[in-house]
């Protein structure tokens, strides 16, 4: 649709992407070079050296040169190329939309799941749209699989096991996904480390093969290793400068307090002497078993052919040894001393903003009906904490909120950032916002959302990554493979009543925290001003500071 527009803006014709695919493949390597040299080599400049504050010498400036007549270069490369192109006549009308038609029914792709034997589960369902296919493999061992000692041991192994298995170094397994059109990447979460392939079908052997071999022979290099820790310690020590991972990192830990979902692996207190190379052996190896694992694969294949893949490469992992993760359950609130906290970012120019309070796991039985009611509060841009904080107030550019769930619960949070001298304005109408919408949710603003999400459920497993993602989560969070539509039904049956309960219910004022990551000196005392009592401090790692 962008590409559509733009060409319809700048030539008048909407299909004249066909025309400029022709004239790229026509381009040779010596005009390429001659552009080169006309529009690029010894052209004005702007050149930026960073020093370090520590080393006494500096480069020589670099002397300024005469910038070019931007008009006369822009009048010149449009004579070169013909200028713009005049309007067609006997084109079609574009100066209204057509019609829309009938929405589309809402529907599920035939999905077959599988618990297997040794506990691992399986789930396939085919996309025949284009010959390409989408896998993802989880293995239980996320931060909840972390100790206190071993915070951080998730990210890191999961870095370490992008760099190739113990057949192929870093560039040999780079250059096999290259070869097969592949696509892989590892990373890590709350729960698990995932591996997520895409690949044309006519690969798709070969490529989950190297899967495999990433999840259970990752190379473990010493030089690698190293290189990882150096970068860890290097954002551990940078770990101050970005005010949205502040926040990120302080709401977890209001949130979680000191259990694995709390603690964060850039921080002062992770400690990096306990993860050593051998440590991470041994995390991969209670970690890399069929129990617990999940295998979601998509493709244009059928449901049969795809299964027996599935079950093929399910079959080399190892059984579950007694030495196992036993994955924390700790989701427990912090019981600070306050409901306002704050971490001072000196001479920020905005806060960022975070209210919110503990919430419910993605498998609560009114996790969906708390999805419609935050799509009218804070889950959309026409949502009533948006349209009031950017549309009326000017606050910010947006403000959103969302209830995170997850196997453990998350929290329900609400987010901004909002210029500094509104922190505590900002904060005090999204306390607004949240009282008002426990009086009540008004028709059109249901109607609304239900025509919204009904058109949003038709349409969102068009994609063969999206359906890969459909039984991903059926499998994590036990849902059954048609929950799409029974959170149609769901949506459908909804009323006023429903929603006013569940704002009654879910959002609890006793339990509302307020943080504020932003200049302490500017903002501190106007956050008292909310009410909810004097402002603690937090330091980088959300830590309380003791007075």
């Amino acid at each position: 649709a962008g590409s559509l527009a733009e060409f319809n803006l700048f030539t008048g014709d909407p299909g004249y992407q066909r025309i400029e695919l022709a004239h790229l493949r026509e381009v040779t390597t010596d005009q390429v070079r001659a552009v080169l040299r006309k529009f690029l080599l010894d052209q004005p400049a702007v050149i930026l050296a960073c020093i370090p504050a520590a080393n006494a010498e500096r480069p020589a400036p670099t002397a300024p040169r005469a910038i070019a007549n931007q008009p006369a270069a822009a009048s010149a490369l449009a004579s070169e190329t013909g200028g713009p192109r005049s309007f067609d006549p006997a084109a079609p009308d574009r100066s209204s939309a057509p019609p829309s038609g009938a929405s589309p029914q809402p529907s599920v792709p035939a999905v077959t799941m599988a618990t297997l034997a040794s506990g691992a589960r399986s789930g396939v369902v085919r996309f025949r749209r284009a010959p390409w296919c989408a896998a993802s493999l989880a293995l239980p061992m996320g931060r909840r699989a972390e100790t206190e000692l071993l915070t951080g041991m998730a990210s890191l192994a999961a870095a370490l096991f992008s760099e190739g298995t113990r057949r192929f170094s870093t560039i040999e397994f780079t250059d096999r996904l290259d070869s097969l059109g592949a696509s892989l990447s590892i990373g890590s979460d709350d729960d698990e480390i995932f591996y997520s392939l895409s690949v044309l079908d006519r690969e798709l052997e070969p490529a989950l093969e190297l899967l495999f071999d990433a999840a259970l022979e990752p190379r473990l290099d010493a030089q690698d290793f190293e290189r990882m820790l150096t970068q860890r310690r290097t954002a551990i020590a940078t770990r101050g400068e970005q005010p949205t991972a502040v926040a990120a990192r302080a709401w977890a830990r209001l949130m979680h307090g000191d259990t694995p979902l709390g603690r964060s692996a850039l921080s002062a207190g992770a400690s990096l002497t306990n993860l050593t190379l051998d440590e991470i052996s041994r995390f991969h190896a209670r970690g890399a078993h069929a129990r617990g694992a999940r295998l979601a694969l998509a493709g244009p294949r059928p449901n049969t052919e795809l299964e027996a893949l599935v079950q093929r490469g399910l079959a080399r992992l190892p059984a579950a040894n007694e030495d196992a993760h036993v994955l924390s359950t700790q989701a427990r609130l912090w019981p600070a001393p306050g409901r306002v906290f704050l971490v001072d970012h000196p001479g920020a120019q905005q806060t960022e903003l975070r209210i919110g309070q503990l919430s419910v796991p993605s498998t609560h039985a009114e996790f969906f009906p708390l999805a419609v009611l935050n799509f009218i509060l804070g889950g959309s841009f026409s949502s009533r904490i948006n349209l009031n904080l950017r549309e009326a107030k000017g606050f910010t550019y947006g403000a959103r909120s969302s209830f995170a769930g997850g196997v453990l619960p998350g929290s329900f949070l609400v987010s901004a950032a909002v210029e500094t001298s509104v922190s505590s304005a900002a904060a005090r109408e999204v306390l607004h916002e949240l009282t008002q919408i426990r009086e009540g949710v008004r028709a059109e603003e249901l109607d609304f959302a239900k025509a919204a999400l009904r058109e949003s459920l038709s349409t969102q497993y068009e994609s063969c990554e999206a359906r890969r993602a459909l039984i991903d989560r059926a499998l994590k969070f036990d849902w059954p493979a048609d929950y799409p539509l029974l959170r149609v039904r769901q949506l459908e049956n909804l009323t006023l009543a429903d929603l006013d309960r569940l704002a009654r219910e879910f959002l609890d004022p006793a339990a509302w925290i307020v943080l504020a990551v932003g200049d302490a000196g500017a903002i501190g005392d106007s956050l008292e001003e909310l009410g909810l009592g004097a402002a603690q401090r937090l330091d980088i790692d959300g830590r309380l500071i003791q007075r």
